[in-house]
């Protein structure tokens, strides 16, 4: 399923203001942020498009490491070359409003 370019836009943004505060996070939480910003669209319709923006702005600055989040399938952590994956904390799924602790 292809995105609109308005939820093209709205990721791109929330990509862009994460990486540039450095945070630490995953795909899904991307996919929540952009809902709270009143998109109506699946995380698996937005994951690959979402993954894309991640290592089209990252560039040389971020990575990702493959991790244990709370889901029932491992997910990629996207962090900063110099931070350690080991100090990611999951999203709360009870309430998704609240970034990860990072």
């Amino acid at each position: 399923m292809a995105l609109d370019a308005s939820t093209k836009r709205q990721i791109d943004g929330v990509v862009k203001n994460w990486l540039a505060e450095n945070r630490m996070f995953t795909a899904f939480e991307i996919s929540l942020a952009v809902k709270d910003q009143g998109v109506r669209e699946r995380h698996r319709n937005m994951k690959e498009y979402v993954h894309e923006a991640i290592a089209r702005e990252g560039g040389a600055t971020y990575t990702r490491t493959l991790k244990d989040v709370g889901a029932p399938v491992q997910a990629w952590v996207y962090h900063t070359l110099r931070a350690s994956p080991d100090n990611y904390r999951p999203l709360n799924r009870t309430d998704h409003d609240q970034p990860a602790a990072q």
